[in-house]
């Protein structure tokens, strides 16, 4: 109403208001604020109460040029139909308010330039043992996979009471609106469904999932026992077990200029303990870009120098190429070690004498593109191979640069893995590393997603530029960019403003990036020919005209050229309009502005991964297993298939042994402990895939220094799932209660054993393990 009253736009041209009357979020809603509230806020009413206020000197300056620009903004946008303009007295602090509320209280001014701050040296973080997770927790509505009734939807968590006990439990619906509801304590048999979304549901009763279950199986034992042959060639192969040169190296990682995140310090340690191990390292390391795995390879490339064998270090690009080799040079200024480049741009006579200089062993680590692939780049004695940006490339490629030495230690990086890379990772084939933690000044980028209108881009980049940096404005479509190039013209006719693309000569692509590197370009109207992992600090807006038209892992690689330092960043995807919807597009921007945090990449990975699918992990043939029952339930069948080999074990029912445990108490985690009921799901998977006491004790401990001290229902669950345990390691099959009797019931009939029950559940499990011979630790 306040909308109408105030404006004489037609409300159907509006996102904004179409969304907010749908009950949806919208960006830009903060602009209509006093539409909700019937008044303007601002920040004095939040200071009526102090008396004091000390204030920047430069502070009177920076409001009155901020008003004049906001005013300046109203005159230009204040037509536009589609986000029409509240005037800016009705939404800001004016000069006169300031100076009204400054009147009646004591202003001390100080000048905060001429201040000098301590910084105080953050402290490292120790190492965890313990790996980032895929995030297998489903929210409402998505696909799961039940081992034994198939796929189906989650509708939630639902507490059930039957003989006077409560339980939570997963609600999940199949084919024709059949439900099951999973007990908590039978949470490890659901997973999330990773995998192609256009998936059929399951009937319950139905022998279809049963027979492709079992066939699913029957493939794992295959598929298990060749990584195993697999994994006994690795090991036989013998490479060289390197010495850490402790002195140096230490003097080498202190010269680090930023504080090393948790990952990071994992993953580099991962990595020394490959290299000082005689088998050849095959490792992908998957992080987010400016995450620090570049460190990670210098590290690794330190060691590799100082035990007197060279690195080579493959990337896609060029400017990629010249940009390592900048950062290396700089990183190891200190040391002997000496670092050259190959790439188109280097003349025959100092590529020529490069060649001659690597293979006499005299160059120590060699940066470069596809051109280092060529028969004749000859290393003395290659040591290791940095592939960055792995996804970049073909499995022909990375297959001769393997044949360049066999022993040779492999190091991949990537933002966002190939399926089948990232398969070979999660199949335990390839030593993984997750870099997910961001550096602590690092900032997400802000993603939007709006109609293509001229005002808005006009906007942001005047904002962009206002704070001094650079702007890519990306137009896939070469009809319209020599267009778009005239009208920011027209508008930024002070500012430098260029265009490339994969069609202009590749010297004049190189020199304008390198220009645009430099800062001597205000705005880039590119292709997605920007792609490539360039590190441009200063450039922190993205525009990305008819965004619909590209895939999700392409769109979070452009976002990735934005938010390089410690600004804030900005992208705009703007889709085209006039266009007939998509769903699948829109989901895939829905999924980038989701997805809008600092450890994207590896999740978008997985998603590429459901939609691509795995591909044979062995085999070229790309349909394999796990689009039938999902991602990660494939890897679960893999993991216990070898086991299962190892142990000399060939029963495909392996899967169908589950304990039965109903001691008729509520067990479960009360809504007043734990009233986030994503957090309990969380922590009930966590409780159900528990594979020790002493996991489910370091639980205990993190609930209780979370929460506070466990309920009795949430006592009763550690309980049972300590029974649980305790089950599957002595055949017992069943355990239930029967009047006042604890019976447990082994795989071996004979040895059924009948236990008096204790009204206190924790005396009953103490006689449990009392009759077994065994020391309960959890209780």
């Amino acid at each position: 109403q306040n909308w109408r009253y105030k404006f004489d736009a037609y409300e159907e041209d509006s996102e904004i208001f179409l969304n907010i009357s749908k009950g949806k979020s919208a960006s830009g809603a903060e602009m209509y604020l006093p539409f909700f509230f019937n008044q303007k806020i601002t920040p004095i009413e939040y200071l009526l109460n102090f008396n004091q206020i000390f204030m920047d000197s430069a502070v009177r300056n920076s409001l009155e040029e901020y008003m004049l620009l906001i005013n300046e903004r109203f005159e230009e946008y204040r037509f536009d139909i589609q986000r029409p303009l509240l005037p800016p007295q009705d939404l800001f602090l004016s000069s006169e308010e300031f100076d009204s509320f400054l009147k009646e209280r004591n202003v001390f001014h100080f000048n905060l330039e001429n201040l000098k701050l301590d910084h105080t040296e953050r402290s490292k973080k120790e190492i965890k043992d313990e790996k980032t997770q895929i995030n297998t927790m489903p929210k409402l509505n998505e696909l799961v996979v039940h081992l034994f009734h198939g796929i189906g939807i989650y509708k939630g968590l639902r507490q059930i009471t039957t003989n006077g006990s409560t339980q939570d439990c997963l609600e999940i619906e199949y084919l024709e609106g059949s439900k099951v509801f999973v007990p908590i304590d039978s949470m490890h048999l659901v997973s999330k469904y990773f995998g192609p979304t256009e998936v059929s549901l399951d009937k319950l009763g139905s022998k279809k999932w049963q027979k492709k279950k079992i066939n699913a199986v029957k493939k794992t034992f295959d598929i298990a026992a060749e990584l195993l042959d697999f994994q006994a060639k690795r090991e036989m192969k013998k490479g060289t077990k390197y010495e850490l040169p402790l002195k140096e190296y230490k003097e080498f990682s202190q010269e680090f200029a930023y504080i090393e995140t948790e990952d990071q310090l994992r993953t580099i340690t991962e990595i020394e303990t490959d290299l000082t191990n005689s088998k050849p390292m095959d490792r992908l390391v998957c992080g987010e870009v400016g995450f620090g795995k570049t460190e990670v390879a210098m590290r690794a490339s330190f060691i590799t120098a100082f035990n007197n064998k060279q690195t080579c270090v493959l990337v896609p690009t060029t400017l990629l190429a010249q940009q390592h080799y900048e950062s290396f040079t700089k990183r190891f200024i200190k040391t002997p070690i000496k670092i050259e480049k190959i790439s188109r741009n280097v003349t025959v006579k100092k590529k020529k004498n490069i060649l001659e200089e690597l293979i006499k062993g005299n160059i120590d680590i060699l940066v470069g593109t596809h051109a280092i692939l060529q028969d004749s780049v000859k290393f003395f004695d290659l040591g290791l191979l940095v592939i960055d940006e792995e996804h970049r490339f073909g499995v022909r490629q990375k297959e001769k640069v393997k044949k360049l030495k066999e022993e040779v230690n492999l190091l991949y990086l990537s933002a966002t893995p190939i399926p089948r890379s990232l398969n070979f990772a999660l199949s335990k084939l390839k030593d993984f590393s997750i870099i997910a933690t961001a550096p602590s000044e690092r900032l997400s980028v802000k993603t939007f997603v709006y109609s293509f209108n001229l005002n808005l881009i006009k906007e942001c980049i005047q904002r962009e530029l206002l704070r001094g940096g650079q702007v890519y404005y990306l137009c896939n479509d070469l009809r319209y960019i020599e267009d778009r190039k005239q009208r920011l013209q027209e508008i930024f006719g002070n500012f430098k403003i260029e265009i490339i693309h994969g069609k202009l000569k590749k010297n004049i692509i190189e020199e304008t990036m390198i220009s645009f590197q430099k800062g001597e370009i205000d705005i880039l109207l590119c292709s997605t020919i920007i792609e490539s992992g360039l590190d441009i600090s200063n450039a922190n807006t993205l525009i990305v005209e008819e965004a619909e038209r590209l895939g999700l892992a392409q769109l979070h690689q452009l976002r990735g050229r934005v938010g390089r330092g410690n600004k804030q960043a900005y992208a705009y995807f703007l889709k085209s309009k006039g266009i007939q919807k998509s769903k699948a597009a829109d989901s895939r921007l829905s999924a980038l502005t989701e997805s809008d945090s600092l450890s994207a990449g590896f999740l978008l990975a997985l998603k590429d991964l459901e939609i691509r699918g795995a591909g044979e992990i062995l085999g070229s043939n790309q349909s394999g297993i796990m689009e039938s029952i999902g991602l990660d339930l494939y890897i679960k069948l893999i993991n216990k298939a070898t086991e299962q080999i190892k142990k000399g074990i060939l029963k495909i029912n392996f899967v169908e042994k589950q304990v039965d445990i109903d001691l008729g108490v509520s067990l479960y985690i009360p809504e007043s402990y734990l009233p986030d009921i994503n957090q309990r799901l969380l922590m009930y998977n966590k409780i159900s895939l528990a594979n020790s006491e002493k996991e489910l004790r370091q639980i205990q401990i993190e609930m209780i220094n979370r929460f506070g001290i466990l309920p009795e229902e949430l006592k009763n669950l550690f309980y049972l799932a300590e029974l649980n345990l305790l089950a599957k390691d002595n055949y017992i099959k069943k355990i239930f209660s029967l009047k006042d009797k604890i019976i447990l019931k082994y795989d071996n009939s004979r040895k059924d054993k009948i236990i008096s029950m204790d009204i206190d559940l924790n005396k009953t499990v103490k006689r449990i393990y009392k009759e077994l011979n065994l020391k309960g630790k959890v209780s």
